[in-house]
């Protein structure tokens, strides 16, 4: 069973700048963990 937690101010960053450079949910998910 997976577990989830909140995400940090740091993860929220990562993932704004990652997706407007194009990458996908899928792969800044699985980087993220």
């Amino acid at each position: 069973m997976r577990t989830y937690s909140e995400l940090t101010l740091e993860e929220r960053v990562e993932i704004q700048q990652r997706l407007e450079s194009g990458d996908s949910l899928r792969a800044i998910g699985r980087s993220l963990g």
